[in-house]
């Protein structure tokens, strides 16, 4: 069941301009009314297909990637989460990863990103991939994302802090889900256990609260 990305202009309101009060530059143009954004929210999260919000298509949304590392410690099995220093998710617990650069695949990416965020380096052949997010930001369109998920046993070097992070290693049954994004606690407990995703993620107004979520079918890389 595939999500386009845009609504009616009769569910929409123009914002205010200069005359109104407004800005001259407004970022996405129209704003949803709340009713018609609170439907959307229980159309998305029900599985029916909505109108469209302003923004991307799925297949257009921009790549990223995210590894968690596991290892065993003392008898516990624990995660390498980093607290991110700066960009978006600032203040928060975070997994290992970021953007694709130019010609990557999804698993060079991700290497690349763990090394550059950790010092830890990970063949590629090493990423089990779990699955994919799809993150979508109504009222911040730039945010929205499709991020691959793997989990990763085995690397070399010790974890260091970098520009963009300090790597934090957790009890995977202790995790800071309340430190952590919204959609976090729906659905990384049990990837963490061997499980997989593919789920689709709609954020509020907030741009920190989970609106409405839903699963999608499996997907290429």
């Amino acid at each position: 069941m595939e999500l386009v990305v845009g609504l009616g202009a009769q569910d929409l309101e123009a914002p205010p301009g200069p005359a109104e009060g407004g800005s001259a530059e407004v970022s996405h143009g129209w704003a949803l009314r709340s009713r018609s954004r609170e439907r959307w929210y229980a159309w998305h999260a029900e599985g029916v297909i909505p109108p469209a919000l302003p923004g991307p298509s799925r297949d257009d949304l921009p790549r990223v990637t995210v590894a968690y590392l596991c290892r065993t410690s003392e008898g516990r099995r624990q995660v390498l989460l980093g607290r991110k220093k700066r960009g978006l998710g600032e203040g928060l617990f975070v997994g290992l990863g970021g953007k694709f650069e130019a010609g990557e695949t999804e698993r060079l990416a991700s290497v690349r990103e763990i090394e550059e965020e950790s010092g830890l380096r990970v063949d590629p052949a090493d990423l089990d991939r779990r699955g994919d997010l799809f993150y979508l930001f109504p009222d911040r369109e730039a945010w929205s994302q499709r991020s691959t998920v793997f989990v990763v046993t085995r690397w070399e070097g010790e974890a260091s802090p970098s520009d963009e992070l300090d790597p934090v290693w957790f009890d995977i049954d202790d995790l800071p889900l309340d430190e952590m994004w919204d959609d976090a606690r729906q659905w990384l407990p049990g990837v963490l256990v061997g499980g997989q995703v593919s789920r689709e993620f709609v954020f509020a107004s907030d741009l920190s609260t989970v609106a409405s979520e839903r699963p999608v079918g499996p997907v290429g890389p």
